[in-house]
């Protein structure tokens, strides 16, 4: 222990003058002094000199006053000079205590100075030994004493010997702890953690202890979960997948300390308590566990003991969920091999909260994740596939995983179905009718109207859709639009004329005309919408037909009638009618002498008459007042008229006798 020592009431006491040596002189030391004290001797040093390499030491004598060589000084002081000096000393600890000499000596010459003499030296309170710790251990591994949570250390202080009595002052922190009085207490009671000392004064003199590092502690009992694949681990908890072990560590004892382990569980007794039960043979430092449970530690450093609060050890279940194929939509009798434009739907037979999800495909020899799949179902489109396709699901809890079984979907082509109608819209004119053929690689077809077969006759409008059926029963279609063009032919209304009289036509309806009649008449152009013909020589009815082709090729076909009433001024006697059914209609004025002119001698009956012609552009080209049958298709100048139709009027007495067409054909041939 380390002593500090004090005089108590110490005084200086001078050199006697019965000790006075001529060289060593004015020698001064403390009068009192305890064992171990450090002293301070001064003296002077006279008028004779010492010589080179002097050195003056301080002698302690024994308790009867006599000089035998008790040298004290802590070093010799080298000096030869004259003058004031002074040396540091120590009385030695063994000093009994009494009353004692001091005097220096020189060894250059050898003299001896003044003595001074009753110097008091007190003996110090055994502070070195006799003082005890109760309730505490010291640790060399930590340098201090130690004592459990919770416990409380004694501080005892040595007892004095007989006839001595010790004052007592205990210290924390190097503070005297307050309440302290009189002679004190020789114990202290410590209950918490602190730095302690004690005072003990013994008369004269008093010492201290050295300080005392007194430490409330527990040995640590911290679980430390190990990490590891697929561990989940937090201050307090280890989790993984049943079927895998976890391992959880006790604290590493510091060196020089030694900890033995015992791993304990717990249990619910009869009455709901819960109560420790230890792990049979589970006494190292590390410990594997599988299973759920709840685990505790206690830890021994053969002084102390603590144990762990709880730690958790968690086990997962494995999350099995075998894929199955899903009625979806109800009814439909789904099977692994699907349509290119059908679906299917897989599903895990269970689903769990918390599990999470994740399905996947194989591809380009490994399996990937499906984007976005990360439900329990997962739907399988035709469209999507490319060919036969491998799906599997990931299931995944906290820390377990499972892949389920391969799941082949066999993906089948949709057949070709196509027809021969290269466009999407067919028109058809009424009352006709279209084949249509179905073709490509079709087992079977179907037709919207209900007939089976790959051809049918289209005939009315509408919307005609034919399907493929192949492989698996994968369909595929084909749409036929058929739309009817139907044009309106417009022949005009009846007309009521007279005999001869220019009729004017107007049909409509289409893009091209033809006009007919069912009587033999004259037309300036039968292919044009109106173009304009002459009425009968006398009463009839004639039926006009007009058939038109309409924008996209159809038919169609109107009539109008031409009613003709002879006027009351018409001079035509009554038996010249029939006559009018034989005016030639035509002249070939060739040259040959056939039919060379123009003979209208019957309906003249020998009477004179006029001769107007007309061109079909409604010009007269020719006129003569008494026509004498030689008109040869020439005009009023007497050139040749191009053939064609023309409109002849022959008047008798200003009224009109016949009005008819006349066509010049000269090459006959």
């Amino acid at each position: 222990m380390k002593k500090m020592l004090q005089l108590v009431g110490g005084l200086l006491i001078g050199s006697l003058p019965l000790s006075l040596n001529g060289q060593i002189i004015n020698t001064n030391a403390p009068s009192q002094a305890c064992q171990c004290d450090s002293i301070t001797v001064t003296f002077s040093v006279g008028a004779q000199a010492s010589n080179a390499g002097n050195q003056f030491r301080v002698e302690l004598s024994d308790n009867s006053g006599v000089f035998s060589g008790n040298f004290i000084e802590f070093t010799p002081l080298t000096a030869f000079a004259t003058g004031s000096y002074q040396i540091d000393a120590e009385i030695p600890c063994n000093t009994p205590q009494g009353a004692y000499s001091i005097r220096v000596s020189g060894s250059n010459p050898i003299i001896q100075g003044d003595t001074v003499r009753n110097i008091i030296v007190g003996s110090l309170p055994p502070v070195d030994s006799g003082l005890t710790i109760e309730g505490a251990y010291f640790s060399n591994a930590f340098n201090d004493w130690r004592f459990c949570e919770g416990d409380s250390v004694i501080l005892r202080a040595p007892a004095p010997a007989p006839g001595e009595s010790f004052q007592y002052r205990w210290f924390e922190g190097g503070a005297q702890i307050p309440g302290q009085s009189g002679s004190g207490s020789d114990t202290l009671l410590v209950t918490q953690t602190g730095v302690y000392s004690l005072r003990l004064t013994l008369g004269l003199c008093q010492a201290f202890t050295d300080d005392f590092v007194i430490n409330e502690y527990l040995p640590p009992s911290t679980i430390t979960p190990q990490p590891g694949p697929g561990i989940q681990i937090s201050p307090d908890t280890i989790r993984f997948c049943y079927g895998d072990t976890g391992v959880l560590s006790g604290p590493t004892p510091p060196s020089g300390v030694t900890y033995s382990y015992q791993w304990y569980s717990d249990s619910l007794n009869l009455v709901g308590n819960r109560v420790l039960y230890p792990l049979v043979g589970d006494t190292l430092q590390t410990l594997t566990v599988d299973t759920t449970m709840r685990i505790f530690l206690s830890v021994n450093d053969s002084f102390c003991v603590d144990t762990s609060s709880v730690f958790w050890v968690i086990t997962d279940t494995t999350p099995v969920s075998p894929v199955q194929l899903v009625n979806w939509p109800p009814g439909a009798n789904p099977t692994l091999s699907i349509c290119e434009n059908d679906s299917i739907m897989l599903s895990a037979s269970d689903t769990v909260n918390g599990w999470n999800y994740q399905w996947e495909v194989f591809t380009v020899g490994s399996w990937t994740t499906v984007p976005g799949a990360e439900n329990p179902w997962i739907q399988v489109n035709g469209e999507d596939l490319i060919d036969t396709t491998q799906f599997r699901l990931l299931i995944e809890n906290q820390t377990c995983s499972w892949i389920s079984d391969t799941i082949t979907v066999n993906w089948v082509p949709l057949p070709f179905v196509f027809t021969n109608i290269t466009v999407d819209t067919i028109g058809l004119c009424p009352g006709d009718s279209v084949l249509v053929v179905a073709q490509g690689n079709s087992f079977t077809y179907e037709w919207s109207t209900g007939q089976t077969g790959s051809t049918i006759y289209v005939s009315s409008p509408g919307t005609y859709v034919v399907e493929g059926f192949g492989p698996n029963g994968c369909s595929s279609t084909d749409t036929v639009h058929a739309i009817f063009f139907a044009p309106t032919a417009d022949a005009g209304p009846d007309q009521t004329t007279n005999p001869d009289s220019i009729i004017q036509l107007d049909g409509s309806g289409g893009v091209s005309y033809y006009w007919s009649a069912n009587k033999p008449v004259f037309f300036s152009d039968p292919r044009r919408a109106n173009p304009f013909t002459i009425a009968a020589g006398r009463p009839d009815t004639v039926t006009y037909y007009l058939e038109i082709v309409g924008p996209n090729g159809c038919t169609d076909i109107d009539s109008m009638q031409v009613f003709v009433v002879p006027l009351p001024e018409d001079d035509i006697e009554p038996e010249l009618w029939e006559v009018v059914d034989r005016v030639p209609n035509f002249i070939s004025p060739n040259g040959d002498g056939i039919n060379d002119a123009l003979d209208l001698s019957e309906i003249m009956a020998g009477d004179v008459c006029g001769l107007t012609v007309i061109n079909r552009w409604g010009t007269e080209v020719y006129n003569t007042e008494n026509y004498q049958n030689d008109w040869t298709g020439i005009d009023n100048g007497g050139s040749q008229l191009p053939d064609g139709a023309y409109v002849i009027i022959l008047e008798h007495n200003n009224s009109v006798r016949y009005r008819g067409m006349v066509t010049i054909v000269r090459n006959n041939q």
